[in-house]
């Protein structure tokens, strides 16, 4: 039976062409690789000099440039026309901005900040210390503070339980959901 299988692979093979086209593939390689030669390399070395002859972007920068314009990392995605997530890995220096034109965006918005971000690797310290704080109304407080009991008690509910609280909270509000979820929840 072993002898079998490649008899039959080598026949299969031969009679679908696998051969002949395993045999132009590999000229198309061979043709490929001189036309990168005749052009100057493959397009990994020109990548590669390509990020080297330009001045890089640093991850102090990119954050200080995000910071001075007081944007979110979502919103400085998308003036960028690229991911958060690529942000992040900027800021963090996992990565380094290397597309021509996303740098030239962030020239242009480093020049039009006035050069505020620092080019020696520091932080610049412009929003930094400031933190966000929630200023809520006692009323607010109060609302948001009954919705965490109400879905606290919600949660110990069976699935047909808490179909009848959710359908009081709807007619009635908060108070009497709770009060109904603290029964059923005893019961």
């Amino acid at each position: 039976m072993s002898i079998l299988g490649p008899a039959l692979k080598a026949e299969l093979a031969d009679v679908l062409g696998v051969k002949a086209f395993r045999d132009e593939l590999r000229a198309l390689r061979q043709e490929l690789s001189g036309l990168r030669a005749a052009v100057g390399g493959s397009t990994r070395a020109r990548g590669m000099a390509a990020k080297d002859s330009g001045p890089s972007i640093t991850a102090s920068q990119v954050r200080a440039l995000r910071d001075n314009l007081g944007e979110t990392r979502k919103a400085f995605a998308a003036r960028l026309k690229v991911s958060p997530s690529i942000i992040f890995m900027w800021e963090s220096g996992r990565s380094t901005p290397r597309r021509g034109a996303i740098v030239q965006r962030l020239q242009a918005l480093m020049s039009s900040t006035g050069n505020r971000t620092p080019t020696n690797g520091t932080v610049s310290a412009v929003r930094s210390d400031e933190r966000r704080s929630l200023k809520l109304s006692p009323k607010r407080r109060a609302a948001l503070k009954l919705q965490g009991q109400y879905m606290g008690h919600l949660r110990n509910l069976n699935p047909k339980d808490k179909a009848q609280v959710k359908a009081l909270k709807a007619d009635k509000g908060f108070l009497p959901a709770i009060k109904l979820a603290k029964k059923l929840a005893e019961a």
